[in-house]
């Protein structure tokens, strides 16, 4: 009976990815990966497999379509590069479930990006209007994130609900209240609806909200650039106190290149600029003032200085671990598994938690798949950053700018705090598919003469 299960279960995948249309598969895997959707009752190997996923895995066709150009563009082709070191090092890793998963992964971030450039191709009104379809639904979070922030007795109410295991992994929901416990337990960090860790929360509104600003500029829609704000505003309200300081910096940064690059909008920027400096202020006032647990602004400023130092010791002590583990292993890494049995033999031996793992993308990449992973990340993140650069100057005034602005901040926010976090060099689940549109839609823009032929839908939500 299961063997005839799985027959017909494989027979129906292979069906709709025919039938459905690209873009509505696309649907399934973009804007849904918002809330992921775990079905009760299906499991893979252990793993619960989002409906998010399974929209992504029906992309493969498009994937094959699309090997001629991602082989012969840089970013891809490295991409390539990390999950051929995974393969390899799967032969003497000790977790192959993480191992299988991990490439999985990455093979979806290609196959996103393979079928966004091909319905992008066709008509990039598309892609636009399903990552504004994410970005609306996305709203639903940031609620989520500030009230389980002002009302801590909510979240966790819901984190032990059933309804949490329809948006969360229910491995994860299973353990967080035992020794595998996450930030959001603490009264002062919220990850919404989505998330177990206010870290991942902060780099995941990152993200939307600058999807939200670069579409804003597109469609030159005014109630999704407020969104955008809004969004941003929502990370303080996580409680992360890295993804805090870049929220500050990254709106400092999309103030000063819509400025340099879109001469029509500096006198509007001028009432933005007092909008988003009047709401960063009334958030710290909050942040500082508000909590029940602090009596005073400088106390709060204090205690966030000795947080911030108790992280960072944390973090020094895996890094520490990581480097002694490099001197053992520096080739080939310590495979997938690896990092996870050496660093409970050194924690034990710190007196340390046994469970944390690398908190640096860059460690990550080099355990788990070697050296080769490890540059072939670095240079993933070198190329794109410089084709960003390049095509911000490119597209500078032009139709396609906001197409360049929100893949390039939304890249470097998750290069950036990737290096003190785990959610990996293309984000966790929530977020890859998210990434690779939208480099999909940065792609298509590549050439200087690309915006100017631009069929966008443009207007009010």
């Amino acid at each position: 009976m299961m063997t005839f299960a799985i027959f017909v279960g494989a027979g129906l995948f292979l069906l709709a990815s025919f039938v459905l249309p690209c873009r509505i598969r696309l649907a399934l895997a973009v804007p849904l990966s918002v809330f992921q959707l775990y079905l009760p009752g299906i499991m893979i190997g252990g793993y619960p497999p989002p409906m998010a996923l399974l929209g992504a895995l029906l992309l493969w066709p498009e994937f094959f379509i699309g090997l001629a150009f991602m082989l012969a563009w840089r970013p891809t082709q490295l991409i390539f590069s990390i999950g051929i070191a995974y393969v390899f090092s799967l032969v003497w890793s000790i977790d192959l479930q993480l191992g299988i998963r991990s490439l999985v992964y990455l093979w979806i971030f290609l196959a996103i990006f393979s079928a966004a450039v091909l319905e992008g191709r066709r008509n990039p009104s598309v892609i636009v209007n399903l990552l504004t379809w994410t970005v609306v639904l996305a709203a639903l979070q940031v609620v989520t994130i500030v009230v389980f922030r002002l009302m801590p007795i909510i979240k966790v109410g819901y984190l032990q609900s059933p309804i949490a295991r329809l948006f969360i992994n229910k491995n994860v929901l299973d353990v967080l209240f035992t020794t595998m416990r996450n930030n959001v337990t603490d009264p002062l960090k919220s990850g919404g609806m989505l998330f177990t860790n206010a870290n991942v929360a902060g780099a995941y509104m990152a993200v939307i909200a600058f999807t939200g600003i670069g579409l804003a500029l597109v469609r030159k829609s005014t109630r999704l650039f407020v969104a955008s704000i809004l969004y941003m505003v929502a990370i303080f309200f996580t409680g992360s106190k890295a993804a805090i300081v870049l929220a500050l910096l990254g709106s400092l940064m999309v103030l000063f290149l819509i400025a340099k690059n879109e001469p029509r909008l500096r006198r509007r920027l001028q009432r933005w600029m007092f909008v988003i400096a009047a709401l960063s202020v009334l958030s710290g006032c909050w942040w500082l003032v508000g909590s029940n647990s602090i009596g005073s602004s400088s106390a709060t400023a204090k205690t966030f200085a000795e947080e911030s130092d108790a992280t960072l010791a944390i973090r020094q002590q895996i890094w520490s671990y990581a480097a002694t583990a490099f001197s053992e292993h520096p080739l080939l890494g310590q495979g997938f598994g690896g990092w996870q049995k050496g660093f409970a033999v050194y924690a034990r031996f710190m007196g340390m938690p046994e469970g944390f793992p690398p908190h640096d993308t860059i460690i990550y990449l080099w355990s788990q798949g070697g050296l080769v992973a490890a540059m072939s990340g670095i240079l993933f993140m070198l190329c794109l950053m410089i084709f960003a650069r390049r095509q911000l100057g490119v597209h500078a005034g032009q139709p396609g700018f906001g197409l360049v602005l929100a893949p390039a901040l939304a890249f470097a926010w998750v290069f950036t705090h990737g290096l003190g976090e785990n959610f990996g060099l293309l984000g966790d689940e929530h977020m890859t598919p998210i990434l690779a549109a939208l480099l999909a839609l940065a792609y298509i823009q590549r050439n200087p003469g690309a915006s100017k032929n631009l069929i966008l839908s443009r207007g009010k939500l």
